[in-house]
């Protein structure tokens, strides 16, 4: 049985070499190295696909980590996985269908009045 009361410490947890590490946890050990040992005061992070390479464990836990780091004033993550906002963060998220929409072709008629061009056009009268 686990004592969740108890303090963890440096004996609690088994030392790993780093090369016995998957891609996706030297990246994470990379960024948290990063924001720790920088000096800066306060970070905006974007990431792209933070998923990869990382356990669905991990995945449901590395953003709120970064979050609590308390030097991430700002957090955007694109992601297709469904386990990297199954947590406290759920509650922040929006797919991009709804923070974006279709592009519509810029044809004259779409122009503000006094950006369309000026003159005939071939094929009109």
């Amino acid at each position: 049985m686990i004592d969740e009361t108890k303090k963890p410490n440096e004996d609690d947890f088994p030392k790993l070499p780093p090369d016995l590490l998957s891609s996706g946890e030297k990246q994470i050990v990379s960024l948290f190295s990063h924001i720790y040992l920088s000096g800066a005061q306060s970070y905006f992070v974007i990431i792209d696909e933070p998923e990869l390479s990382i356990s669905v464990p991990w995945q449901q836990r590395f953003l709120q980590d970064l979050i609590e780091t308390q030097l991430c004033t700002g957090l955007i993550a694109v992601t297709h996985s469904p386990f990297i906002f199954e947590n406290e963060l759920s509650a922040f998220t929006l797919p991009v269908s709804l923070v974006s929409r279709p592009a519509k072709a810029a044809t004259p008629e779409r122009l503000p009045e006094k950006e369309r061009p000026k003159g005939k056009r071939k094929g009109r009268r």
